[in-house]
C-alpha cells in the first residue's frame, strides 16, 4: 500500500512559513531577555557568582553553612546597599 504523496510546493511553503516564524519568535525572546537583562549589571553577576562559589565551598565545611554564608552575604548587600 503506497501512501499519498504531497505536492512539493506545499512542503516548501510550509518550510518557509515555519522559518519565518520561527525567526520572528527568536526575535522577540532576543527583544524580551535584553530589556529583562537590562538593568542587570557587571557586579550583581559578580555578587551572584561569588556568593554560589561561597556557599559551594561552605558546604565542604559544614553543610549548613552552604545556606547560611550566602544569605549573609545577600542579607547584607540588601541592607547596606552596594555602592556605586
Amino acid at each position: 500500500m503506497k501512501l499519498p504523496q504531497w505536492p512539493s510546493r506545499v512542503i516548501k511553503t510550509s518550510r518557509a512559513a515555519i522559518a519565518r516564524t520561527t525567526r520572528a519568535a527568536i526575535s522577540a525572546l532576543a527583544v524580551a531577555a535584553k530589556t529583562l537583562l537590562a538593568p542587570i549589571g557587571f557586579r550583581e553577576v559578580l555578587l551572584l557568582g561569588g556568593s554560589a562559589l561561597l556557599g559551594y565551598g561552605a558546604s565542604f565545611v559544614y553543610p549548613p553553612a552552604a545556606y547560611l554564608a550566602p544569605g549573609v552575604v545577600l542579607v547584607g548587600v540588601a541592607v547596606l546597599g552596594v555602592r556605586a
